[in-house]
């Protein structure tokens, strides 16, 4: 959402707060409390409105993990797996937590097409 010298940007990982960008050169509504609270329900319900129109591309094995806790990556070759390894921190994920922030890391937000199922960037495990 952005106005005359200021803008709103609510991210696409879930875990990411939102972004209030502004600038000097212009009287900012955003200083105003209620109208910035305002502005934040309006941004939230249009990304997650967003965030619904991607999850229902991609397999509903990527957000439901099965019996075993075993998820499908949403975006790269498909693969099941039950554990998740983000190629930026290292964190090991289960398929479950991987899945509620739209497959980004929970540690660093990474986004989906850096989470693998398997470390293959350390080399032979």
């Amino acid at each position: 959402m952005t106005g005359r010298g200021w803008a709103n940007c609510v991210e696409q990982a879930p875990s990411d707060g939102p972004v209030i960008r502004k600038s000097g050169r212009y009287k900012n509504p955003t200083d105003d409390p209620e109208f910035a609270s305002k502005a934040l329900v309006i941004c939230n319900a249009a990304v997650e409105r967003l965030r619904g129109r991607i999850a229902r591309d991609w397999p509903k094995r990527s957000h439901k993990p099965d019996a075993e806790g075993r998820t499908v990556h949403p975006l790269l070759n498909r693969d099941l797996s039950k554990e998740r390894h983000c190629l930026h921190c290292e964190t090991v994920s289960s398929g479950a937590q991987m899945a509620a922030p739209m497959w980004h890391c929970p540690k660093c937000n990474a986004t989906p097409l850096d989470i693998f199922a398997t470390p293959f960037w350390r080399g032979a495990v």
